[in-house]
């Protein structure tokens, strides 16, 4: 996403729209695990598969910064040899160009 194109997000919704259509436009099957009370804590904003590939990506917008157990989750998923990426608005240019190498 050229640089210019940045202005238009304006919040981490409008990068996890984003991040929906690329993960769809390169063909993954993803879904967003429901936040509540119920579940483990720190999992990631998405959760994508395609092939034998399995991919965690946290969305965060501006400074925001990964929780302690955010980071923990996603260093849990690199342990078992799959992909853990944190997506915000200044590197989703470089989150295409990497779903374009996986293909």
């Amino acid at each position: 996403m050229p640089e210019r194109e940045h202005a238009r997000l304006a919040n981490e919704a409008d990068v996890k729209k984003e991040i929906k259509t690329l993960l769809t436009e390169y063909g993954w099957f993803w879904w967003m695990p429901g936040a509540n009370g119920y579940g483990a804590q720190g999992v990631s904003d998405f959760c994508a598969v395609k092939e034998s590939w399995f991919m965690a990506i946290e969305a965060k917008f501006g400074d925001n910064k990964p929780t302690t157990l955010q980071r923990k989750f996603l260093c849990d998923i690199m342990s078992h040899d799959s992909i853990a990426l944190v997506v915000n608005e200044k590197n989703l240019s470089t989150f295409r160009t990497y779903l374009s190498q996986l293909e």
